[in-house]
């Protein structure tokens, strides 16, 4: 640990040293933008002399459209900005001594290539497609235009989320959700619900990384999704105002405003919504105790929950320009919500189809959380050749209250009167967790950059739960479910990665350490024991991509990389849930991170067709498994570390097809094959299967002002540990208007226009089958979406929020 901010200290320093030791001479800086006022990268700067037009000097803008040339002689210069595709712009310039010279915004116009009446204008695609990602543009899709953000999730290529927050990429699960390159710190129920509170309309773009680099925390097997909201991109002056209400079987309402403003070098930006709706769940469970014996003993569950959720968001952030390459930000996010959930289930037990015994168990859920992450970030160019440091600190809190009222009414044949219990649960839990991070980027030549960087988190984890029997009118501990779990992790990292070109060939490599301390305790349990746990290790992750271009329009890819994937805060919780006396889930304290090797071979034709081969193989996989107590039908459900996962598939995709001059389509398709093994006692399971994943997007333009959307996908049957999961599928659409010359627009949309979306699984445990029929959430909906922007034309710089969390992990 000493060691890790030593060299934090150093590179801090070193940066102080540099600012100090700077040349007094001239500077000129700027920003270069197209009329769409989004920034250019790769614009060239060129500086010549008034006198007799000789070359003095040239630069490149960045990807936020700025440029910066420095150690210039007083005088007066000719300034020209050029790029192909865009009309040419100079200007005349005066320097005197040790001026630093802030020049306009240059609005870079498009130039228009004509061939008589043909005017040859080019689009950006809306699905870009690479070796290691593929990114979504979501200004071409208006599918869910009013929605938000869980529901386009939903609808990504290669992108499966279930009603339980858990997220797979590729038929691969363990991926890391991001938003503006910040992990939410979210997981489970958590993450369902903030992105519910998240509005399609404040999405800018979506990036599926599935590869990352060394440069990227080693948590996520499959990969990284990164939602980039429209605050990256907004105008300078502008508010924006979002309403939107959908109605299926219950009503929802989310609505919010946000502004933003550049006053001098301060760049503001605001944002407020509020969620407010109805939702509901409906399960039904069936259960064949000892099918294989043919004892006929069976339980069918139905049940039934009504679900009432508020949610307030916020956003804000402070950004400050000291230079054209010199900024510092402070930004703050979070959320508070209220969940009340109730509803019933109904249990039947029946030998040789006679009932015998049946149980009705009625549930009251009070949920309360609030979540906050605030950082600051200081972003320092060294030279004017791309030299770059990055320091970076960031602060999460994040708690949890949460009452639960349960009783259930137990029938058995032959009793006369029924029997009655109470319970009631009472939760409340905290999380802190603290981390500072530094980069430097450090080009050696146009064809070798290495980056590097350290990197420690601070995590705290406080949780209580104290568990209530209603005996006599009057609540009595349950001494036996009660307890108190504390957890502190710190996690110290370093990481180099390197990037070069020899001829055809691009080659990425890096090597990523990671150091881990845990220390756990847990108190209360009926031997009122103290159980303490204490853990070091360290782990090395290596990553490698090689490209070699066969042409301009063929390129094929090679890729390693480990990962690894620590146990959510929640998967090792000891505390019970109960969903009725015939099903408990509960975390488990003796859970182990998996680690997964990686490997990628592909395709790409014209950055748009890709074929891809992959092979992923996991040590320890975690994943949900199912136990009956000895003695009794109750089911414990439990993460657990599984021997090992293989999976292999193959993903062809195409960004984008123009069918023809107003249908343009995008498709997916996965093939891939799970292996799960496990031990149960001293016999070894499996669980395997091959299973197909189809996703399209249409994209109709009507006319200028009006445009449609009509997308799908297909799930097979896909094995998930020892159950599986079974065919799903749904088509969805929707239709919007722009109006007051695009500065408003109207869209009419549904999300499940056949009400086909429904997750059902099977899977057999200890000689018992199971299989369920789950609707989660009233997605067979016609939602109603309005937007209107108030902005002056101006454009606000790129923000430099820095993805410091690991927040995949967090939920109570």
């Amino acid at each position: 640990m000493r060691n890790i901010l030593g060299l934090l200290m150093v590179i801090i320093s070193f940066f102080c040293l540099s600012m100090q030791n700077a040349p007094h001479n001239c500077i000129i800086e700027g920003k270069v933008k197209d009329e769409s006022l989004v920034p250019i990268e790769g614009v060239t700067v060129l500086l010549l002399s008034q006198e007799d037009s000789s070359f003095i000097k040239v630069v490149l803008s960045d990807k936020d459209g700025k440029f910066l040339m420095d150690g210039i002689q007083p005088g007066k210069y000719i300034l020209q900005v050029t790029m192909i595709g865009y009309k040419k712009e100079k200007m005349d310039i005066s320097l005197t001594d040790g001026q630093t010279l802030s020049l306009k915004t240059f609005n870079l116009k498009v130039e228009d290539y004509s061939i008589g009446n043909i005017v040859v204008i080019a689009q950006k695609p809306a699905i870009k497609v690479a070796a290691d990602r593929f990114v979504v543009d979501l200004s071409h899709f208006i599918l869910n235009a009013g929605g938000n953000a869980y529901t386009v999730m939903q609808s990504l290529p290669g992108v499966f989320i279930d009603s339980k927050g858990s997220v797979s990429l590729n038929g691969r699960e363990q991926t890391k959700v991001m938003v503006d390159g910040k992990d939410l710190y979210l997981t489970g129920d958590e993450l369902v619900n903030y992105l519910k509170s998240m509005q399609t309309s404040s999405i800018d773009k979506i990036e599926m990384i599935t590869n990352p680099s060394a440069k990227y925390d080693a948590g996520g097997s499959s990969g990284i999704i990164n939602i980039r909201t429209k605050q990256l991109m907004h105008k300078a002056s502008e508010i924006s105002v979002n309403s939107n209400y959908e109605q299926g079987k219950y009503g929802r309402a989310n609505n919010s405003i946000s502004f933003n403003s550049e006053i001098g070098r301060f760049n503001f930006y605001g944002m407020c919504g509020y969620y407010l709706g109805k939702n509901f769940n409906k399960l039904k469970i069936n259960r064949n105790y000892d099918y294989l014996m043919c004892n006929h003993i069976i339980l069918n569950q139905n049940s039934y929950r009504l679900r009432n959720d508020h949610s307030l968001y916020y956003n804000g952030s402070i950004n400050y320009d000291r230079s054209a390459n010199t900024s510092i930000e402070w930004y703050i996010t979070g959320n508070s919500s209220k969940h009340n959930i109730s509803g019933n289930m109904g249990s039947c037990f029946s030998t040789f189809n006679i009932v015998d015994s049946a149980l009705t168990s009625s549930t009251n859920n009070v949920n309360r959380t609030n979540n906050l992450r605030t950082g600051i970030n200081l972003r320092c160019g060294l030279d004017n050749i791309g030299k770059e440091l990055d320091l970076s600190m960031g602060y999460l809190y994040y708690s949890v209250k949460e009452n639960q009222l349960h009783n259930d009414l137990f029938y058995i044949s032959g009793d006369a009167i029924p029997s009655m219990s109470y319970s009631k649960d009472l939760k409340d839990g905290k999380i802190n967790v603290f981390t500072a991070q530094s980069d430097l980027i450090c080009p050696v030549s146009k064809k070798l950059l290495f980056e590097s960087g350290v990197k420690t988190t601070f995590a705290r984890v406080d949780n209580t739960s104290d568990y209530f029997d209603r005996q006599d009118a009057k609540w009595v501990s349950n001494t036996g479910l009660s307890s108190s779990f504390q957890y502190n992790e710190n996690i110290n990292s370093v990481y180099l990665n390197s990037k070069t070109s020899i001829n055809k060939f691009k080659i990425e490599a890096g090597l990523r350490v990671e150091n881990t301390n845990i220390k756990e305790y847990q108190y209360g349990l009926s031997t009122l024991s103290n159980l303490k746990y204490k853990k070091l290790y360290t782990n090395i992750f290596p990553n490698i991509n090689v490209s070699y271009n066969i042409s301009s329009n063929h390129l094929i890819n090679f890729i390693f990389n480990r990962r690894i994937d620590r146990p959510n805060y929640q998967d090792m919780n000891p505390f019970i849930y109960i969903f009725d006396a015939y099903t408990y889930e509960q975390g488990n304290t003796a859970l182990k991170p998996q680690f997964s090797n990686n490997f990628d071979m592909s395709y790409i034709y014209r950055n748009n067709y890709l074929l891809d081969f992959y092979y992923n193989h996991i040590d320890k996989a975690i994943v949900k498994s199912y136990e009956i107590a000895k003695g009794s039908k109750r089911v414990y459900i439990m993460p657990d570390n599984m021997s090992d996962n293989n999976s292999f598939g193959v993903r062809m995709q195409v960004g984008h097809i123009n069918i023809s001059k107003i249908l343009n389509t995008s498709m997916s398709l996965i093939l891939v094959r799970k292996d799960y093994k496990w031990m149960d006692g001293n016999v070894s399971l499996t669980n395997k299967g091959t299973s197909l994943m189809f996703n399209i997007h249409n994209r109709i333009n009507i006319t200028n002002d009006l445009s449609a959307e009509l997308s799908g996908f297909y799930n097979s049957k896909m094995p998930v540990g020892q159950i599986t999961l079974l065919p799903m599928w749904r088509f969805s659409a929707t239709i919007r208007k722009n109006l007051f010359h695009g500065k408003a627009s109207l869209s009419l949309y549904s999300n499940d226009l056949f009400y086909s979306y429904q997750e059902r699984i099977k899977g057999v445990v200890k000689g018992t089958s199971v299989r369920t029929k789950e609707r989660d959430n009233d997605r067979c909906i016609i939602g109603v979406s309005f937007v209107f922007r108030f902005n002056n034309g101006k454009i606000k710089k790129s923000s430099q929020n820095k993805d410091i969390f690991d927040t995949k992990r967090i939920t109570l």
